[in-house]
């Protein structure tokens, strides 16, 4: 019998007075964001390095306008 395994890892972010966390499942490439002001979003078809730019990002707000928004399908 085979067994879908999720692996879900969560982002270590900081500093960010946009982002409160972040998640990422490399198995089905999907980020999910949670923001300050209560919204979360999943984002499909991110890749690692995205994932990790976001989490070593010096502003991750600013990285995520940049390199997220608008870019990935939402749901």
């Amino acid at each position: 019998m085979l067994f879908n395994t999720i692996v879900t890892r969560p982002l270590m972010i900081s500093g960010s007075s946009v982002i409160s966390s972040a998640e990422y499942d490399a198995s089905i490439l999907e980020l999910t964001i949670t923001f300050r002001r209560g919204q979360t979003y999943t984002y499909s078809g991110v890749s690692l390095k995205v994932a990790e730019g976001l989490e070593m990002a010096t502003s991750p707000g600013a990285y995520y306008d940049a390199r997220i928004r608008g870019h990935y399908t939402r749901s």
